[in-house]
């Protein structure tokens, strides 16, 4: 029995490395490409959803949103309706299953995409308010409608809005349409703020309004 117990142990150790330290409570967290490339990153939470946002080189967001499961027997996860971002942005192939294999490498969990190359998403620090920070910006011409979804964690939302010399208005809603801020139909002079306190949003609707079909805006917001 206790040869039994010594062989399973050094199988989980060549696997994991230690794989007394790794569970899936320990799995939650933000990832980052190859440990410091914050610019890719990975966030699973414990409800077992997962946001994959990408920062490209202008500075522009994109991110999808899906489900992952941890099978502890193959020491792998399964993200569910996966893809994964080139310098541009999202890549042109359709979103698929991506098993990634569990190491624990030197205090560290890795969710490996090339073992061969050594090439992974490290996990850098548990999940908090401060690290889930994203900052997606819009801009545009007349009336018009965007979209964001979000996963229901985001618990502050930093509104930076300008409609320049033409009257604006943009009114926010949230998944259930239900009304949670309006500027008024109005013209600024510089960039204004507001900051809007957010409980268990997963979508919000921006809608601009104008007189002017030629009418210049732009917003921002930042979620945390």
């Amino acid at each position: 029995m206790k040869k039994l117990i010594l062989v399973v142990c050094i199988i989980h150790f060549l696997i994991l490395g230690c794989s007394s330290k790794l569970n899936t409570e320990n799995i939650p967290g933000k990832y980052c490409f190859n440990r410091n490339n914050s610019r890719d990153s990975i966030f699973l939470f414990k409800n077992n959803k997962y946001k994959h946002q990408y920062i490209n080189r202008d500075g522009k967001l994109f991110f999808i949103e899906g489900e992952w499961e941890y099978d502890s027997l193959n020491s792998e996860i399964l993200f569910k309706d996966f893809t994964f971002f080139n310098e541009e942005g999202p890549d042109e192939l359709p979103r698929g299953n991506w098993f990634s294999k569990v190491n624990y490498v030197n205090d560290e969990i890795r969710l490996m995409y090339s073992s061969e190359n050594n090439i992974y998403f490290s996990k850098v620090n548990s999940l908090n308010e401060s690290n889930l920070s994203s900052i997606v910006k819009f801009s545009g011409n007349g009336n018009q409608t965007k979209e964001l979804n979000l996963i229901g964690y985001e618990k502050v939302l930093k509104l930076s809005y300008e409609f320049y010399k033409e009257s604006d208005e943009l009114i926010i809603y949230d998944q259930n349409e239900k009304e949670i801020y309006k500027t008024g139909l109005r013209a600024t002079t510089k960039p204004e703020t507001y900051i809007l306190k957010l409980s268990e949003i997963t979508k919000l609707v921006f809608k601009i309004n104008s007189n002017d079909s030629a009418s210049k805006w732009k917003f921002s917001v930042e979620l945390k």
